[in-house]
């Protein structure tokens, strides 16, 4: 519980009536050896004992009445006392005398005598809050004080008080605090009001008692909460707990300025909070460390056979390789469930097949990992991806590695990418590692971030299709900076898009010479010859770029020049040999081996290639594995 170190009997009472002493006898007058006293209290301007607020408010004085009392000489007084002991008395607060605004004022009974004498003070003069004494030339008083009623902002802030009682009865503890703190923060500035009658009991019990009784229920929520997650360890469970941790920082807050002020137990309190605070936040980091065991189980244990695994490692990959732009590379980042909005088709099929939730789970305690470890896998994970992969059908393996090492070692992570290009047969997957790849290389050329900053802005373009201002931009770019390799790729992107072929290929080439390993410049130049039947010529591109990069993409281009050359038994070798070599699993590879075989003529051959895609994925293959097998079985009968 809260404020274990404090007594936590505060009571609830209603404020008493704090006394004041608004009366009191001093000696007037000297005669020979005797002295005679009178009465002097606060009263109203004739001397009326009794003074109603609103009355004193629209004073520009403070009153003080002379009465005789069993001391004086007489139950009445002369005029000349006014003058000779009556003058003669003076008003003082911390020492220093507050003059009168006229000469004492005598009020005469109904036997005309003189029987009460009025003083008069300067109201903006008087302190009424801080006590005063009266001295003559005999005597000098005790301390007076004249009640908080007749205070300047008495009323303006006894409303807020009797609002905080009511909100705390209510149990209503953060309003009651938020009420309250008006009086007392108001009070740093007007020191009248820490002379009110109800301020220690606001600032010692009222608020006190808010930040203490709302912290306990906070406590008893959290311990609440923790034991249904350690029934049930489910995400909704875990979320509760969050939201009692955001609600307990949300609150300190609140009470920060309590805490802050010099005010009894103020410092006590807030050290206690910390400590719920704290104590909440390693119940928490506990329990996700459990949920996040048990959702990441799944990933530890499971195999591709599993269609759910295969899906997620695909997904995950793709969202941890996805990079719209170029960046300078600072570690890893959280991974963005928004980003699965990019990829329409897996996120209907997430949806449909009631896993979305799941995979959400699974991504935010991933993020977890990012944050506790740097790394987006665990040891068990990277254990048995290492286990499964010869069965994967993309570099999933090599592509988590990768990532694991970019906050440590970003030399690995870009070795270990450039594995992943080698048997990556998926071109957006194979894209998105080069222009890690790209970012590598430009964050260790120094360059600068406005540079970076003004690529970026020109790739969004691109993405948005806006190509008339992704075109000035690159221009501008190529100019400025003319030895990066980016820039000329998408300018040659641009004009691609814009049928400008040859320009195009000039400025695909441009990029090529400077970063010669640049795969995405070699495809659409791949493709520009291809669509435009120039195959013979096609051959010799393909044959440099394979001696840059061996990779399976090439490989198949290789083999798709062949085909289209007519050159099966060339086609033949380059699949078997290069391409399902290096990755058994595309069924791109093995719809143009069956291709191939139907243009031999060897049917047989060509059914079993076909076949092949329908083992490797079913769900991507089923369309045109049907129109194939149909044009096999009318070719062959």
């Amino acid at each position: 519980m809260f404020i274990k170190r404090i007594i936590t009997g505060i009571c609830f009472l209603i404020i008493t009536s704090v006394s004041f002493s608004q009366t009191t006898d001093f000696y007037y007058k000297e005669k020979g050896r005797n002295q005679y006293s009178a009465t002097i209290y606060f009263s109203s301007n004739n001397g009326a004992e009794d003074v109603s607020t609103d009355e004193f408010l629209n004073y520009q004085n403070v009153y003080f009445t002379i009465k005789p009392n069993a001391g004086s000489e007489k139950n009445c007084f002369k005029e000349s006392e006014l003058e000779d002991w009556f003058s003669k008395v003076g008003l003082y607060q911390n020492g220093v005398e507050i003059k009168k605004s006229a000469t004492p004022k005598g009020f005469i009974n109904a036997d005309s005598k003189i029987d009460r004498v009025v003083l008069s003070f300067p109201k903006r003069e008087v302190k009424l809050y801080k006590p005063f004494v009266f001295i003559n030339l005999i005597d000098t008083t005790s301390a007076l004080e004249i009640e908080d009623k007749y205070y300047n902002l008495y009323f303006k802030y006894l409303p807020i008080y009797e609002q905080g009682l009511e909100l705390s009865d209510n149990m209503e503890y953060v309003k009651t605090f938020e009420t309250v703190l008006k009086i007392i923060e108001d009070a740093e500035i007007n020191a009248e009001i820490k002379y009110y009658g109800f301020y220690e009991h606001s600032s010692e019990t009222l608020l006190q008692t808010a930040v203490r009784q709302y912290a306990d229920s906070l406590s008893n929520m959290m311990d609440a909460a923790n034991k249904e997650f350690l029934r049930k360890i489910d995400i909704s469970s875990l979320n509760k707990i969050d939201s009692i941790c955001s609600l307990m920082e949300d609150c300190k807050k609140i009470f920060m300025p309590f805490f802050q002020m010099d005010l009894p137990n103020s410092k006590i309190y807030y050290e206690e909070y910390l400590g719920m605070l704290e104590d909440a936040n390693n119940a928490r980091f506990d329990d996700y460390d459990l949920y996040k065991s048990k959702v990441l189980q799944f990933l530890e244990v499971e195999d591709y056979n599993l269609y759910k695994f295969n899906l997620f490692i695909d997904l995950l990959a793709r969202m941890t390789t996805g990079l719209d732009t170029l960046k300078l590379l600072n570690g890893m980042d959280t991974l963005s469930v928004s980003a699965i909005d990019e990829m329409k088709k897996k996120k209907e099929e997430l949806i449909l097949i009631g896993w979305y939730q799941d995979f959400k789970t699974i991504v935010k305690m991933l993020n977890r990992e990012i944050l506790d470890s740097g790394e987006i896998f665990n040891d068990s994970i990277m254990a048995n991806l290492q286990r499964l992969k010869v069965f994967e059908h993309q570099p999933y393996q090599q592509i988590f590695l990768a990532f694991n090492e970019l906050a440590n070692n970003e030399m690995l992570f870009v070795n270990y990418l450039r594995n992943a290009l080698t048997y990556c047969t998926d071109e957006d997957l194979l894209l998105n590692m080069e222009m890690w790849i790209l970012s590598y290389n430009l964050t260790y050329q120094n360059l600068s971030e406005s540079t970076v900053h003004k690529i970026n802005k020109g790739i969004r373009m691109v993405n948005q299709q806006s190509w008339d201002e992704a075109a000035s931009t690159f221009s501008t770019i190529t100019r400025q900076a003319n030895t990066i390799a980016p820039p000329w790729y998408f300018l040659g992107k641009i004009q691609f898009t814009q049928d400008e072929v040859f320009s195009a290929e000039a400025k695909f080439n441009r990029a090529l010479a400077i970063y010669p390993e640049y795969i995405a410049p070699r495809l659409y130049t791949f493709k520009l010859m291809y669509d435009q039947g120039e195959v013979e010529m096609l051959l010799p591109e393909i044959e440099e770029a394979l001696l840059i990069n061996d990779i399976w993409f090439f490989h198949f281009w290789r083999a798709r020049a062949l085909f289209a050359l007519q050159k099966y038994k060339e086609t033949v070798i380059e699949l078997e040999q290069h391409c399902i070599r290096l990755n058994p699993y595309s069924i791109e590879e093995f719809f143009l081996l069956g291709d191939t075989y139907k243009a031999m003529k060897k049917y047989d051959l060509a059914r079993k290639a076909y076949m092949k895609t329908n083992e490797i994925d079913m769900y991507k293959a089923e369309g045109l594995y049907d129109r194939k097998m149909q044009e096999l079985k009318a070719e062959s009968e």
